[in-house]
């Protein structure tokens, strides 16, 4: 499901990883043409065309190993990503959830590049 286009790894000069942009097809658009929402026995099929026919994406993983933080690393990953999103025949649509409020180091990069703060989830704890 992965898109090669849209798979980012930052490696130091020793070749170890550093950085991670991963971005993947929106397979809810695809589940949605499952009226039964069962993968068996046809419903596998538009699942399985997914990655050719979506036209929304999704942020899966992006992030810098935490001694890199502050450098420049992010904001080129984040910008490569940009543009190579607003290059993509098929992409119009990107979704980066599952992000603390509270993380500003991911969320004020995203609103840099155009990205807008639509909905909030909260959690909470409570002891037993």
């Amino acid at each position: 499901m992965l898109d090669p286009e849209l798979a980012l790894v930052a490696e130091n000069g020793e070749g170890e990883a550093v950085g991670v942009a991963l971005i993947l097809p929106d397979l809810n658009e695809a589940m949605a043409k499952v009226r039964s929402g069962r993968l068996l026995p046809f419903g596998w099929w538009p699942l399985l065309r997914a990655p050719k026919t979506t036209t929304g994406a999704r942020i899966f993983a992006l992030g810098v190993k935490a001694e890199l933080q502050t450098r420049a690393l992010g904001p080129l990953l984040y910008r490569e990503i940009v543009d190579r999103l607003k290059y993509h025949p098929r992409i119009n649509r990107i979704e980066a959830s599952w992000i603390l409020a509270s993380n500003r180091r991911m969320n004020a990069p995203i609103e840099t590049v155009g990205g807008q703060h639509y909905k909030t989830w909260r959690m909470y704890r409570h002891a037993l």
